[in-house]
């Protein structure tokens, strides 16, 4: 809330400064994929040099958070949130499909990642990344639809690449129109048979989908991670979602970057 100029963050370290140059130093060359936002590049990255066995095309600050840092895994001196072999993943946000490609490498051949995402220009990037990783792809699925804490729902967004919200009035006559999905109908509908872990990043949307997620909740606990750093009235509201269901739910804090972004909050059910 201070910002960078006022604090120095625990993540502002030696390390930190070295992995990202060396990121930024395998972009020479690589293969890039321009974007319409912020005129931006994706660029083609090997990640098994850091013990990935993942090729796809990302920003150098994505992969180390993603990858690198594994934001969506928290480690603490007497707990570890994290997807784990064979579990099944919902990774709410799948934007270009690195969180996807990440979750896979961890719940391996057994486990499944059902990947949201409904923006065009996301998908057509999900799809490529998706698509350059065989080995990985069979346990991804794609659900082309945003969540909410109903189904059904009439929602309006433009296209702004990883920047895109939805709204419940047109804006435009360009508008796209989506219809919303709760997780509990996913889940009853797909005859999933389980979920072990949520992840969440839905820029600020947060709120409606846990709550369209209550009986999920509430029939398999599953692990969380939750992002939280799109507004300061999250820190409270997400807080609340998840403790008023009285579930026994521990929840944690990490941050992951030297700037605002990327806080996510953690919850699991302790010997679940």
């Amino acid at each position: 809330m201070l910002d960078r100029f006022k604090i120095k963050l625990a993540t502002n370290t030696t390390e930190y400064w070295e992995t990202i140059e060396k990121l930024h130093a395998a972009t020479a060359g690589a293969d890039t994929i321009p974007l319409t936002f912020q005129d931006w590049e994706l660029y083609k990255f090997d990640l098994r040099d850091h013990q990935y066995p993942v090729t796809l095309y990302a920003r150098p600050l994505g992969v180390y958070n993603q990858f690198l840092h594994e934001q969506y895994a928290y480690t603490s001196s007497n707990t570890t949130i994290r997807a784990k072999p064979g579990d099944v993943v919902l990774d709410c946000g799948g934007c270009y499909g690195d969180t996807a490609l990440y979750f896979a490498t961890r719940v391996g051949s057994r486990g499944t990642v059902y990947s949201f995402e409904f923006v065009p220009s996301n998908i057509r990037l999900w799809l490529q990344n998706v698509q350059l990783n065989p080995g990985l792809s069979a346990n991804i699925k794609l659900v082309q639809q945003p969540l909410s804490d109903a189904s059904g729902q009439e929602l309006f967004y433009q296209d702004f690449g990883p920047a895109t919200a939805v709204r419940s009035q047109r804006a435009t006559a360009a508008d796209g129109i989506v219809k919303t999905l709760s997780i509990d109908d996913f889940v009853d509908q797909n005859h999933v048979p389980r979920v072990d872990f949520i992840n969440m990043d839905v820029e600020g949307a947060e709120e409606p989908p846990l709550k369209g997620a209550n009986n999920v909740l509430k029939t398999y606990k599953p692990r969380l991670a939750i992002a939280i750093y799109h507004s300061v009235e999250q820190f409270c509201n997400l807080f609340e979602v998840i403790t008023s269901l009285n579930l026994g739910y521990k929840l944690y804090l990490g941050h992951h970057t030297i700037h605002a972004e990327e806080t996510i909050l953690y919850a699991e059910v302790p010997d679940k």
